[in-house]
């Protein structure tokens, strides 16, 4: 299951992702003062950890792993 919330952060911040290990969902927190588009984006690029939760990697981990898979 994936949890959404919208949150005001910092504008340099799209969202984030946290994995409760008590229930197993995936919670994702967007950025409540971007732009529909940009959350949108931020969404996609954060539901995309859910893979990366699932093979263990810790969170500091997760950023270095996703954005190296993209080049």
């Amino acid at each position: 299951m994936i949890r959404t919330y919208l949150l005001d952060l910092p504008l340099n911040v799209k969202g984030y992702t946290v994995k409760n290990i008590e229930t197993d969902e995936q919670i994702i927190v967007l950025n409540s003062r971007l732009n529909y588009e940009t959350n949108l984006e931020a969404y996609l690029h954060e539901i995309g950890h859910e893979d990366d939760f699932d093979r263990g990697y810790t969170v500091n981990e997760l950023e270095t792993v996703r954005h190296n898979k993209r080049g």
